[in-house]
């Protein structure tokens, strides 16, 4: 039992540091946007991820985002502020997913040191 110890700490401290372990994904599974927040909205999905450390992905459900049902109203612009990265992946999707503020200039602000990649979005 001795000797297994120091293999089972070299284990744990290599999880520690492998970045795919530290990574974190959501989903939105409700295309309403609603403030204050929903739960499986984007606003929401933003938020846990910015609470979250490491590097996120927020995904989208097909159940939710049909090829006749795929937009986003947004009641007000999103601020995003998460440092550590998120990205907004609908490319598995294959009509992707529609984000409208209707008529807003101005649909997410990403804050001073956030970093936000959008995939498959228009």
């Amino acid at each position: 039992m001795k000797k297994s110890l120091p293999f089972i700490a070299l284990c744990f401290l290599l999880c520690l540091f492998r970045p795919d372990l530290n990574a974190a994904d959501f989903e939105v599974s409700n295309r309403t946007d609603t403030v204050p927040s929903s739960p499986g909205s984007l606003r929401r999905g933003l938020q846990d991820a910015a609470a979250s450390p490491g590097e996120k992905t927020i995904s989208f459900s097909a159940a939710a985002f049909t090829d006749s049902a795929h937009t986003i109203d947004l009641v007000s612009e999103i601020a995003v502020n998460d440092a550590d990265g998120v990205t907004l992946d609908a490319t598995a999707l294959p009509f992707g997913v529609t984000i409208s503020g209707g008529g807003a200039r101005r649909l997410l602000t990403v804050g001073a040191g956030g970093n936000i990649t959008a995939r498959g979005l228009t």
